[in-house]
C-alpha cells in the first residue's frame, strides 16, 4: 500500500472507471478509507530498466515503475501520468 502522507491517501487502482482515451486505462486516485490490503490497493514496485545487479532488489536512486496487482487485472498495467480533459 502507498501511502501519501500529506494528504493521508492511500494510493487506489479503479478498474470501474475506463479512460475511454486510451486502448486501456483506469482511473487511479487517493483514498482515506483504504485501511487494509486489498486487490486495488496493492501495487508492486518493479525495475524500469536493467542494470549491473543480478537481484531484483530495487537500490538507492534506480528508476521504478508502479505495476497494478496483476491478482485484481489479469496482467501487468504500469501507472501512467497524462492529461485527460482540458485545463
Amino acid at each position: 500500500m502507498l501511502l501519501n502522507k500529506q494528504t493521508a491517501g492511500y494510493l487506489v487502482f479503479d478498474m470501474g472507471d475506463k479512460i475511454i482515451t486510451h486502448d486501456e486505462a483506469y482511473a487511479t486516485t487517493t483514498s482515506k478509507k483504504a485501511k487494509a490490503p486489498s486487490a486495488r490497493n496493492i501495487f508492486v514496485l518493479a525495475k524500469a530498466e536493467e542494470d549491473e545487479f543480478d537481484d531484483n532488489i530495487i537500490h538507492y536512486g534506480q528508476k521504478i515503475r508502479i505495476q497494478s496487482n496483476k491478482f485484481s487485472t489479469g496482467k501487468n498495467l504500469y501507472l501512467h501520468s497524462c492529461q485527460i480533459s482540458p485545463l
